[in-house]
């Protein structure tokens, strides 16, 4: 879901803090924190809020950054 100039939501999984980058996993649509602050070719996106560990996928607000 994207509601324009890159911002929108992701489907993420694990525990997820504001700023943190988003990159692609294992699981097909769905993205995992990245272990460091540098944009990778596999980083999808930036959060925007935290978004605490539910044990499942779940859609966290963020800035897209793929294209």
């Amino acid at each position: 879901m994207v509601h324009g100039l890159g911002v929108g939501g992701i489907r993420c999984i694990g525990p997820v803090v504001k700023g943190d980058l988003l990159c692609v996993s294992a699981t097909p649509g769905v993205a995992v924190t990245q272990g460091d602050d540098i944009v990778r070719s596999t980083t999808v996106a930036k959060a925007t809020q935290d978004s605490a560990d539910d044990g499942g996928e779940r859609l966290v607000p963020c800035v897209l950054m793929a294209g």
